[in-house]
């Protein structure tokens, strides 16, 4: 049979009993510019969607006395007394108040009828009975929120606000961040927690942390259990390197990030001219970046500088020995 096309102006589905069903041993296309569906819709399989731009969760709110809401709706197992829910940034959420004289508030304090509300993004806070509230999630939106009845105290419970904040034309976050992300809970505590490295695009360009908001602490591995150690012999000869090496004032070149400060510190080409002259095997205390540009892990010259300052300490003790035996 050719395929045929047809008009149809309104299309009524009636059946005597049970559900009328459309049926298709192929794909079923609707192209249209806009389909509205006045009922709930049941999906048995996968939703695929190109773009959403409707509610991701919708939950009926009833009561139980004033002790608690009733919800039923997104991602809950039947009827549910307060439960705490997750809201995502930049989502809207509809609560269908339909509990009776419970007015429903979403606020920043928790059971507490006398609280602030928090209006930005609600559309009917404080949504009486019969009224739906609609909370499109801000950016910006603080952690975590409450929702309360207006009328008594312990009809209350928590929106755990997640996900990143504002899309800027510069990326993702708040003012001129990239990224703001707020960890306040979680099995692993606060923080971020990533399994690969975390690389600069541009190599000398960023920092972190700033004068005005400076890291803490930065733990890295300093292991240095005898355990994990083997062939070990005492190191000595850290005054000679250090007596090669030169300390010199500076200027950085234009070109660098430093461009134009003065500085006191090393030349990377003399110390490693006199590590190779040493017996001194942290060699990794001077290395070569990809770009070319020489460098110095300081931390690592550390132990040189024990080992000068334990050689002069002996050394100082054998003259005064000899002064008090003369």
């Amino acid at each position: 049979m050719s395929d045929k096309s047809f008009g149809v102006k309104e299309l009524n589905l009636l059946k005597a009993s049970g559900t009328p069903t459309i049926e298709s041993s192929n794909n079923l296309s609707i192209n249209a510019v806009n389909v509205a569906i006045s009922t709930d819709v049941s999906i048995g399989g996968t939703c695929t969607a190109t773009q959403f731009d409707g509610a991701l969760g919708v939950w009926t709110l009833g009561a139980n006395g004033s002790s608690d809401y009733t919800f039923t709706g997104t991602g809950l197992s039947g009827t549910v007394n307060d439960p705490d829910l997750n809201l995502v940034r930049g989502q809207t959420y509809i609560f269908k108040n339909r509990s009776g004289g419970h007015p429903f508030r979403i606020q920043t304090s928790y059971q507490n009828t006398s609280g602030t509300a928090y209006n930005t993004g609600v559309t009917n806070n404080s949504a009486a009975n019969g009224t739906d509230l609609i909370f499109k999630v801000p950016h910006d939106a603080p952690n975590p929120l409450f929702y309360q009845c207006t009328a008594h105290t312990n009809m209350s419970g928590r929106f755990d606000i997640v996900g990143v904040t504002t899309a800027l034309s510069t990326g993702v976050g708040i003012g001129s961040q990239a990224l703001y992300i707020d960890s306040n809970s979680g099995s692993y505590g606060n923080g971020i927690r990533f399994s690969a490295s975390i690389l600069p695009t541009v190599n000398n360009a960023y920092d972190l942390g700033s004068a005005s908001y400076k890291v803490r602490d930065v733990f890295e591995d300093d292991s240095s259990d005898i355990v994990l150690k083997q062939d070990i012999v005492d190191y000595i000869g850290g005054l000679d390197l250090v007596n090669n090496l030169k300390v010199v004032n500076f200027t950085w070149k234009d070109g660098f990030y430093k461009a134009g400060q003065r500085e006191t510190g090393l030349i990377a080409q003399n110390v490693k001219e006199s590590l190779d002259k040493s017996s001194y095997e942290s060699k990794d205390a001077w290395y070569t970046s990809s770009d070319g540009i020489q460098g110095l892990d300081k931390k690592r010259l550390i132990p040189a500088l024990i080992s000068a300052i334990q050689e002069l300490t002996s050394r100082i003790g054998e003259l005064e020995d000899e002064l008090k035996n003369k």
